[in-house]
C-alpha cells in the first residue's frame, strides 16, 4: 500500500468523499423551431474521448424523447445515428425528428468552435442537395458563421447488416438503364463498377472476409475467404435502410444488386462510388503492407468476366437494359 493510500473500509460501505456528485442537467443553445421544448440533458462528453459522441447522442436522444412526450408538441424521434449516402462519402445524422410529418435532421456538438460550425454548415449543404429539410443543431453556444466544411466520412462495411426478412419481389441488378440514361453505357456508375473490379483484383479474399465478419457469417478472427465456386446470395441492409443483395462467386467476384424498380439511380450511383473508393483504399493498403495477393500471375476470373461483360455492352448496348440480374 502506498504511503498516501487510505485504509480500506472493512464494513464495505463506500467512502462518500470518493463519490463524485451527479452533474446537474443542462440545456443547450439551439436554432430549433420555437414550438420545440427545452431539452434538459446530461453535460456533454468532451470531443476526443472514445465513444463520447455516441454516448452524447444516446443521452440527448433519451432526454429529447422525454421532452417531446411531456410537451405534447407533435414531435417525436424518428431515427438515431442514421447514415446518408452521397457520391463522395457518408454523412451521419445523429438524430432525426418527426415534426408533424416533416423529418428534421438534428446535429449535436460538444463545443461551439469554428470546426463544429463548418461541419454543421457543410452538413446542411449536403442535406439541402439531397432534398432534406433544414437541419437543427444543439451546442453549448451559438455556432459562428463560417464557410461550410466537409462533414463526410469514407464508406465502411460496418454500414452493412444482414436482412432477416423477405426482400421485395422484383429484379435486382448491379446496373440498369434509367430515365436520365436510357443507354446503359452512359449511366454514371458504370465507371465506378469498373473501378471496383480493378481494385478488388487480388484482394477479394480479404474484402469478402471483412464483409462476412460484419454480417456475422464467419468468426471475428477470419482474415481471408476463398470465393465460392457456386454463387452465394445474401440479403443485406445498407445505409438509409435500403435492402439489396450481395452475391459472391469465384467467377463473378463480389457484387451488389439493387431492386431496379424501387431503388433510385442516385442511391445506386452513390453506393458504387463510395464502395469503389473503399476498394481502392483496401488495394493501396494491401500494396503498401506487401500483403499476399489472391492472384500473383494471370487475371482473376472475376476480372475476365467483367471484361467480357463490357465487351458485350459495347456491342449490344442498345438492347441491354440491366446487368447482373437476380430475380426474387
Amino acid at each position: 500500500m502506498g504511503i498516501f493510500s487510505r485504509e480500506p473500509d472493512l464494513n464495505g460501505e463506500p467512502d462518500m468523499n470518493d463519490v463524485e456528485p451527479e452533474a446537474e442537467p443542462i440545456s443547450l443553445y439551439t436554432n430549433a423551431p420555437t414550438h420545440w421544448p427545452v431539452v434538459m440533458t446530461d453535460p456533454l462528453i468532451p470531443e476526443g474521448i472514445p465513444g463520447g459522441d455516441s454516448m452524447n447522442v444516446a443521452n440527448f436522444g433519451t432526454a429529447m424523447k422525454s421532452a417531446f412526450e411531456a410537451a405534447n408538441c407533435g414531435c417525436s424521434l424518428a431515427a438515431m445515428l442514421r447514415p446518408i449516402l452521397t457520391p463522395d462519402g457518408v454523412l451521419e445524422i445523429p438524430i432525426i425528428v418527426n415534426d408533424s410529418s416533416k423529418l428534421i435532421p438534428v446535429f449535436l456538438y460538444s463545443n461551439s468552435t469554428e470546426v463544429s460550425a463548418s461541419l454543421y454548415y457543410g452538413s446542411a449543404a449536403v442535406l439541402r442537395y439531397r432534398g432534406f429539410n433544414e437541419p437543427v443543431y444543439y451546442a453549448p453556444a451559438p455556432l459562428p458563421q463560417v464557410a461550410p466544411g466537409n462533414p463526410l466520412r469514407p464508406f465502411s462495411v460496418e454500414l452493412l447488416s444482414r436482412h432477416q426478412g423477405q426482400l421485395p419481389k422484383g429484379n435486382y441488378a448491379i446496373l440498369w438503364a434509367d430515365e436520365n440514361n436510357p443507354n446503359i453505357l452512359t449511366t454514371k456508375c458504370l465507371k465506378d463498377i469498373h473501378r471496383v473490379n480493378q481494385a478488388l483484383a487480388g484482394i477479394e479474399s480479404y474484402v469478402l472476409a471483412s464483409i462476412f465478419r460484419v454480417l456475422q457469417l464467419v468468426d471475428s478472427n477470419v482474415q481471408r475467404m476463398k470465393l465460392p465456386q457456386k454463387t452465394m446470395t445474401i440479403p443485406i441492409i445498407g445505409p438509409e435502410d435500403q435492402k439489396f443483395i450481395l452475391s459472391v462467386s469465384e467467377e463473378k467476384g463480389i457484387r451488389f444488386h439493387f431492386n431496379s424498380e424501387i431503388t433510385g439511380a442516385e442511391y445506386r450511383d452513390s453506393f458504387w462510388s463510395v464502395f469503389a473508393a473503399y476498394a481502392e483504399a483496401w488495394k493501396n493498403d494491401a500494396i503498401r503492407q506487401q500483403m499476399e495477393l489472391d492472384y500473383t500471375k494471370g487475371t482473376p476470373p472475376s476480372s475476365r468476366y467483367w471484361v467480357d461483360t463490357l465487351n458485350l455492352l459495347y456491342k449490344q448496348a442498345q438492347g441491354v437494359s440491366e446487368i447482373g440480374v437476380v430475380t426474387i
